[in-house]
């Protein structure tokens, strides 16, 4: 099942427009930016152990009422990543995560 705390929240202009579509509208009581992890949103730096060490860092959240993962503007390159449970992804307007076939 798709969960739509994923969807940002810009998209809607009032809350019962979107309670519909959103389960977890408030947000996560955490909140760590992918920076923190070394992320370079320069569409260049390939950013995927940082995203795993985000992943494997923040699992330690899922008990604790979860947490969002922040993705500011830019482009993130990135090789596969697995998310987790417990997670709100925010991108920022004008954040893209751009998948790359090479991993490390």
């Amino acid at each position: 099942m798709l969960n739509y705390s994923l969807i940002r929240k810009s998209t809607c202009q009032v809350r019962e427009s979107c309670q519909s579509h959103i389960y977890d509208w408030e947000s996560r009581p955490h909140s760590v930016s992918i920076t923190e992890f070394g992320a370079v949103g320069d569409g260049k730096t390939l950013n995927t152990h940082a995203f795993e060490n985000a992943m494997f860092s923040l699992r330690s959240y899922a008990d604790k009422g979860g947490v969002q993962l922040y993705i500011p503007k830019g482009t993130w390159l990135t090789g596969s990543i697995s998310l987790i449970s417990h997670l709100t992804l925010f991108l920022e307007r004008g954040a893209t995560i751009l998948g790359s076939e090479v991993s490390f």
